[in-house]
């Protein structure tokens, strides 16, 4: 449902310095962001490994934080050679690394070869062709799980379009200098769990033989240090056993896993991305609109619009990416104004290195809805009935007077939960279900697609103050 102009406004006045100042410009301070050159990516990863922030970096070399920001992302492509041996004395570097620096070339035989993802071999890591946008903390705790001996598996999960695949992309290029292979499965056009391992030795160039296929990617990995990413896991849960023992038997490998819902299996690490906070998606939408319309000018009488887009698609990447080309044809204002009216409409025609699934907002919530049971699927669509986040009861009412379901109340809203097409509403000590406003509308189509919309609606229109 759409927001208030009340509660656009105040997410308006969140907009920080940094945010308002991209959009008065025109785009990010100094114009577009660069595509990372080698330098870059090698001065992070070697400075990640040395396990050093900007600012220890900056005090040990004597350049300013600004300078290593700078160099890290692109903005100076070719430093003089005495900045970078004043680089490679702080960070303590020994030939050929130090070499490798002072020539400003990526070091060999560490990581993959990083190229774009059209001209991908299987299994290869793919370099992401835009910047990760608000994901600092997610990142950092991220490359601190999946750099832990002690962590064997971390799955990323959230809810559809939040960014994992992105954020494991990022992961694995930052911590390429930490294995001795990083190995890329994507698992997206699969639908059965029995292609899964197929899939997994294709990505790793295990060859083909009479043994078990377990045994064959187990001797494909042997005791090497190796990061194995699995992308799109979320369909192919049923496999997670054949995970579970590859990294019991291959003592050096670490798994990363993006999907919709965890894999409930020991030693697994869980890191639940959420949609970006008010600052960051503005950014964001910023971005991806000057990306499609770089005459486009976006001052301070557009940064309402723009919070209300942010808020009204909840701070969801891809609803942001989908949204954004728009601003070619309509104001930030008008944008706003029909995305509140029929945003799902809209939210489509993504880009066509994506994903099939990922092109539209209702593609991707229609896999999520995919993996639910039947029951599940009535009670996210009864769901939907309600604006805000109702209490249990009131969702008892209303699931039970739209129509009987087999299964226990809790137990069906857990398998929502599990797969974040619902979230807990944690503002409130009693417990409250909610939904995001992309998702809700979502599900409003498919309730009124399935029939139940009448009686739901008068059920919801019975409950007085439940809600």
């Amino acid at each position: 449902m759409c927001r208030g102009t009340a509660h656009r406004e105040s997410h308006a006045s969140r907009l920080t310095v940094e945010v308002q100042e991209r959009i008065r410009y025109g785009g990010v301070p100094g114009g577009p962001v660069p595509a990372t050159p080698s330098f870059a990516r090698l001065l992070r990863r070697l400075r990640l490994r040395a396990r050093l922030t900007q600012e220890e970096l900056a005090d040990r070399s004597g350049l300013s934080v600004e300078a290593i920001s700078a160099l890290e992302r692109g903005f100076r492509r070719h430093p003089r050679r005495a900045t970078r041996a004043l680089l490679a004395d702080a960070l303590g570097l020994a030939a050929p690394e130090r070499d490798a620096l002072l020539a400003q070339t990526p070091l060999p035989g560490r990581g993959p070869q990083l190229r774009p993802a059209s001209a991908m071999p299987q299994g290869e890591v793919p370099l992401p062709p835009t910047r990760l946008v608000g994901r600092d903390a997610d990142l950092e705790r991220a490359r601190e799980l999946v750099g832990r001996a002690d962590v064997r598996l971390v799955t990323i999960t959230g809810p559809a379009g939040v960014g994992k695949s992105r954020l494991a992309l990022q992961v694995a290029h930052e911590l390429a200098g930490e294995f001795e292979e990083v190995v890329l499965a994507s698992l997206a056009a699969l639908s059965g769990p029995d292609m899964a391992g197929c899939a997994i030795a294709a990505a790793l160039g295990a060859p083909a033989g009479p043994q078990p296929l377990v045994d064959r990617l187990a001797a494909r990995m042997g005791s090497r240090r190796l990061l194995l990413v699995v992308d799109d896991f979320e369909l192919l849960v049923p496999a997670a056993s054949l995970l579970a023992e590859l990294v019991a038997r291959c003592t050096e490998l670490a798994l990363l896993v993006t999907s919709r819902r965890p894999l409930r299996i020991r030693g697994e690490h869980e890191l639940a991305l959420q949609p970006l906070g008010a600052a960051p998606a503005a950014t964001l939408f910023a971005e991806r609109a000057l990306a499609a319309a770089p005459e486009l000018r976006l001052g301070d009488a557009e940064a309402p619009a723009i919070a209300g887009i942010c808020a009204g698609l909840d701070g969801l990447p891809l609803a942001l990416e989908l949204a954004a080309p728009w601003v070619r044809m309509l104001s930030p204002e008008a944008l706003d104004a029909q995305l509140r009216e029929r945003r799902l409409d809209l939210l489509a025609q993504g880009a066509q290195d994506l994903p099939e699934h990922q092109r539209t907002m209702r593609d991707t919530l229609r896999r999520s809805y995919e993996l639910l049971s039947e029951e599940e699927r009535a009670l996210f669509r009864r769901l939907s009935v309600f604006d805000g986040s109702p209490t249990l009861s009131a969702v008892r009412a209303v699931y039970e007077a739209a129509g009987p379901l087999d299964g226990e109340l809790l137990q069906l809203a857990a398998g929502l939960l599990d797969v974040h097409l619902v979230r807990r509403d944690r503002r409130s000590d009693e417990l409250r279900f909610g939904m995001l406003e992309t998702t809700r509308a979502f599900g409003r189509e498919l309730l009124g697609s399935a029939g139940e919309a009448d009686a739901t609606s008068r059920a919801h229109e019975r409950l007085g103050d439940l809600t």
